[in-house]
């Protein structure tokens, strides 16, 4: 398997825009695009990525926007993060 098929994987059907904004909210560690999600909890996500100090801090800073979603040189494997995609094997 290599960088390109990940990328086709993702990019593919097998993925939703909402699959792909959770996976790039967890790989860019960018609390703002798990946010939609009602099971994630992001603020927590947030003070663990460092925006936010403690509970009752203020606001560190923000992540950046993360949009588009993926770009043809950026990959969870180019990353290096411990986010492991999920892919579907038939």
């Amino acid at each position: 398997m290599t960088e390109d098929h990940m990328k086709q994987a993702f990019m593919g059907p097998d993925f939703s825009e909402r699959d792909r904004q959770l996976i790039t909210g967890f790989r860019d560690r960018n609390p703002l695009l798990l946010q939609d999600f009602d099971d994630v909890p992001w603020q927590r996500y947030a003070q663990r990525w460092g925006y936010y100090a403690s509970d009752t801090e203020d606001e560190v800073e923000q992540p950046p926007f993360a949009g588009p979603y993926l770009t043809p040189s950026t990959s969870c494997i180019d990353r290096g993060d411990s986010l492991v995609v999920p892919t579907r094997i038939s």
